[in-house]
């Protein structure tokens, strides 16, 4: 049997953290229909097409869903979504706060014709920020968008805060929905870019805290024994060599036993990244 088999989703989610969510709740095993409005998703459009108007991104997506295309701004498409929404266990949206309320969709007017219903908002900065944002954008706030330590810039291939709210919002939603196996009601998730992305620098927020406190110089995740090497026939060789015993073998197989003693000999970090 499959995990979520038996649980109804909605997906009102038009960019990647919902759908990601959606997408994964799917693979689970849950019932999800994929809302759309009369002209579809955006990212139906993005390069590339498998045909038109129907992009490969949009498929991966949104495997496993059904789909039904609807306009909010008309009674009928409203009434559609609100019938939808009784018989439903979870609802995933992704717009910015406040403009649903304009619909009676928001948690509170939807909450009184399905008290079990879990309501997930995925934003950009949360409930009490209506500015619009995409992954580059909270990234770039919250700091991960250095490529090393000497901070020059750039754009990750992997969407890292928007993949990560996706991941919080299943979290959330898998425990809402076992909470309320407990107490029978359902409630609202609130799941924002900007925290994920913050959340997500534990470790390095962490080292620069105690850094102030002991005086040291924080030196970020990259260090000799924690790096990428190109390498004489132009590929590239990670080095994830942390425990003293991995960086000792490390330093066997490149033939370099003076360097065995030096892990951690940080003074010349410079010369031993050469």
């Amino acid at each position: 049997m499959a995990l979520l088999e038996g649980i109804k989703v909605v997906d009102f989610s038009k960019w990647l953290p919902g759908q990601y969510c959606g997408m994964l709740l799917g693979d689970y095993g849950a019932d999800v229909i994929k809302i759309e409005d009369l002209q579809g998703d955006a990212t139906r459009r993005f390069w590339p097409e498998k045909t038109k108007g129907m992009s490969y991104w949009h498929l991966m997506l949104n495997r496993n869903k059904r789909g039904v295309a609807l306009n909010l701004k008309k009674d009928g498409g409203r009434d559609l979504l609100l019938k939808l929404l009784q018989e439903a266990d979870v609802f995933l949206e992704g717009f910015r706060p406040g403009y649903l309320a304009r619909y009676g969709l928001d948690y509170a007017s939807v909450h009184k014709i399905n008290p079990r219903l879990v309501y997930c908002s995925i934003t950009g900065f949360g409930q009490e920020s209506h500015k619009p944002a995409h992954d580059l954008n909270v990234v770039g706030l919250a700091g991960l968008n250095n490529l090393d330590d000497v901070g020059r810039a750039c754009v990750s291939e992997v969407q890292v805060s928007a993949v990560g709210s996706g991941l919080n919002a299943l979290s959330a939603i898998s425990m809402a929905l076992l909470a309320r196996e407990r107490t029978g009601k359902g409630q609202w998730l609130d799941v924002n870019l900007y925290a994920t992305a913050l959340s997500m620098q534990v470790t390095g927020i962490s080292a620069l805290w105690g850094c102030r406190e002991t005086g040291e110089k924080p030196f970020g995740r990259i260090a000799h024994y924690y790096n990428i090497y190109r390498t004489a026939d132009g590929r590239y060789l990670t080095v994830g060599t942390i425990e003293p015993k991995f960086w000792q073998r490390f330093c066997d197989l490149i033939e370099c036993p003076e360097l065995e003693k030096r892990q951690y000999d940080f003074a010349h970090e410079e010369e031993l990244q050469q």
